[in-house]
């Protein structure tokens, strides 16, 4: 397929789709609800084509999840439990780094509301802000004080 879009294939579990706005509201609650829970149960089948870098697309890497959720990249356990909506643990500094992440992502939702490629973006986008680095790399180099510097940054840019 030409057009600048990404060849058809599988709806995968990695896929951003919370960001997916089609115009249909059925349409778009079926994709970001029903169609990987029909696709695991061998129920239904959904292909996605799009531009490269829009939703749904591949998200943060396997990686950069873990870093920003604070557990060890290597612990496959975990980031199957969040990508599944399980608990990934009970500690405070987990339920504090989740609520920070859910406040940036707040933040972007209502800073870019007409651009959700955007704001689904922008977490890897080089920013002068942070000395060029992207987002989930100064989270990754600073650890927690990193994720309080995006959410602080993004909280000032919202005049919060």
């Amino acid at each position: 397929m030409s057009h600048g879009y990404t060849p058809v294939r599988k709806l995968a579990a990695t896929d951003q789709v919370d960001g997916f706005d089609c115009g249909q509201a059925a349409l778009n609650q079926f994709l970001q609800r029903y169609a990987l829970v029909n696709q695991k149960a061998n129920s239904a089948q959904t292909y996605v084509c799009c531009h490269p870098g829009s939703a749904p697309g591949p998200g943060a890497s396997t990686e950069d999840q873990a870093a920003l959720l604070g557990i060890a990249g290597s612990n496959r356990a975990a980031l199957s439990n969040y990508r599944n909506g399980k608990p990934i643990g009970t500690s405070r500094d987990q339920y504090e780094r989740v609520g920070h992440l859910l406040n940036i992502h707040k933040n972007l939702r209502l800073l870019f509301p007409q651009n959700r490629d955007l704001a689904y973006r922008w977490m890897s986008t080089r920013n002068k802000a942070f000395d060029n680095l992207t987002p989930v790399e100064v989270v990754k180099e600073w650890g927690f004080a990193g994720l309080l510097m995006v959410r602080g940054y993004l909280d000032r840019a919202r005049g919060v």
